[in-house]
């Protein structure tokens, strides 16, 4: 993840513990780029006559929402009011494409009529919530894009939360800034911010810190945010910039292939080398199944002190490594008493680099236990010890229900499901991929179905597994009963 990277691998133990989730600077903030209740349609409300967004919060029912547009729609053309009234009554109703398809043909018949044009970037504004509830990516990018070339502040937004967790950086960044220009803009801004520290983009962290200070001192933010919270947010970030700045002072640097690996003194020179060539070598396997990494995309790992390691990462206490634009291994770590060796530092480095390869084909579309599998298997785990691991902590008779927990971020988990999770997802994968004829062939079919033809995956699982959850994949091949 380059956020590429907005995004943790978190590896826990030294002995296969790993993670892969939304990074804690970004979470809350990008959150509030792509939740319906953060974005309620700021353009909308304001006259009696327009739409108000409020879209369904379940993914089966669509809810009625709270529309504020008046049934006196004034109109010069008849036809155009009529238009409106039906495409109010549709909106009312949740059918958001509906009342789209009426408001289209309002706009034909009056295209100057800007009242229109506003309800229709709110009524796509709702569709392309609803899209997103139901996992249609593709059609809710779609939905999104056309409300924001209507000139709706809150599709801008959603576009761009969407485009970050779906490792599109530049374009996300595009529109972040268009937004952040308006001077009244925090949240916009404050993920900006978190991007830049993400990368190490030092400079344009502390020109964005700057803005933020100055927007904070502008009457019109201050009635409409929390000050309070936007200056902890503030003083948190300029902290962890002096730290980033005063930490990468003496970074030294291995490349090779293309591939940086930072360390801090010359006795890490060894280890900087070993965990280059084993991030060469896992690209290398997964260029197979992929394709060649995207130009936009690079693989860098720092090589981090373990005193520094948490406070640098904001990783989970059971992490062993991070992702979170770099592969961020702590280095002088002991297990039981003894250091942490080359050996698996470097099989660290492999499942992490899993994590950063698959984030810039397919950004966060994928849940935690695609990624956390594929991550087990090209990191060289043994599928044995997955089986032991899971029938050590939940036993025979409770392998039947699996945790919802797999679907989410292993980060978010309680600590005493981090281990089942993992050894879930590897066994999962695994079988999975002898079904479909070796991890290459399987995968390669899976991703490119998801991630380059966007289509969504509980239909690519139906279609290639006859299976569309992962519960029932479980259960095809580890029912108990069947055992």
């Amino acid at each position: 993840m380059r956020k590429q990277t907005l995004f943790l691998a978190v590896a826990g133990t030294a002995l296969g513990v790993f993670a892969w989730q939304l990074s804690p600077l970004l979470q809350l903030a990008v959150s509030r780029l792509t939740s319906p209740e953060q974005n309620t349609a700021t353009t909308a409300g304001s006259s009696p006559q327009e739409f108000t967004e409020d879209t369904p919060k379940k993914e089966s029912t669509p809810l009625p929402t709270t529309p504020a547009l008046s049934e006196k729609v004034v109109a010069k053309e008849n036809d155009s009011a009529e238009k409106s009234f039906d495409a109010y009554a549709h909106f009312q109703m949740g059918n958001y494409e509906g009342a789209i398809n009426q408001l289209r043909a309002a706009m034909k018949v009056s295209p100057q009529n800007e009242l229109v044009r506003r309800n229709l970037g709110t009524a796509l504004l709702a569709l392309g919530f609803f899209k997103l509830q139901k996992k249609e990516v593709a059609e809710a990018e779609t939905a999104f894009d056309e409300s924001a070339r209507l000139g709706n502040q809150d599709a801008r937004k959603a576009l761009a939360g969407l485009k970050l967790r779906q490792g599109q950086l530049e374009p996300a960044r595009e529109l972040l800034e268009e937004l952040s220009k308006t001077g009244s803009d925090p949240d916009s801004l404050r993920v900006l911010i978190d991007l830049a520290l993400s990368q190490d983009e030092l400079e344009r962290a502390d020109d964005l810190l700057n803005r933020m200070t100055e927007m904070l001192a502008k009457p019109d933010v201050a009635q409409k945010s929390s000050i309070s919270e936007l200056m902890i947010f503030a003083d948190a970030r300029k902290k962890r910039l002096e730290q980033k700045r005063n930490f990468l002072k003496v970074q030294d640097v291995v490349t090779r292939q293309g591939i940086e690996v930072s360390y801090s003194s010359a006795e890490l020179r060894p280890m900087a080398d070993a965990v280059a060539r084993s991030i060469e070598d896992v690209q290398n396997r997964l260029s197979q199944m992929l394709g060649p990494l995207p130009s936009h995309a690079r693989l860098r790992a720092w090589l981090v002190p373990t005193n520094d390691f948490n406070r640098i990462t904001g990783a989970p206490p059971w992490a062993a490594a991070v992702f979170d634009g770099y592969i961020r291994i702590p280095v002088g770590r002991t297990v039981s008493g003894r250091p942490v060796g080359s050996e698996i530092l470097q099989r660290l480095a492999q499942h992490e680099t899993t994590h950063a390869y698959m984030y810039a084909f397919c950004g966060d579309v994928l849940p935690s236990w695609i990624g956390e599998g594929l991550a087990q298997i090209y990191e060289g785990r043994n599928i044995s010890q997955s089986q032991s691991d899971l029938m050590r902590t939940i036993g025979r008779k409770a392998m039947q229900n699996i945790e919802p927990e797999i679907e989410r971020p292993f980060t978010e988990a309680r600590s005493d499901l981090v281990g089942r999770l993992y050894a879930r997802s590897h066994l999962l994968v695994n079988a999975m991929s002898r079904e479909g004829g070796g991890v290459t062939a399987t995968w390669q079919r899976i991703l490119s179905s998801v991630c380059v033809q966007r289509r969504p995956l509980p239909e690519v699982l139906q279609e290639q597994f006859t299976a569309g959850n992962v519960n029932d994949l479980w259960m095809r091949y580890f029912n108990p009963s069947e055992q």
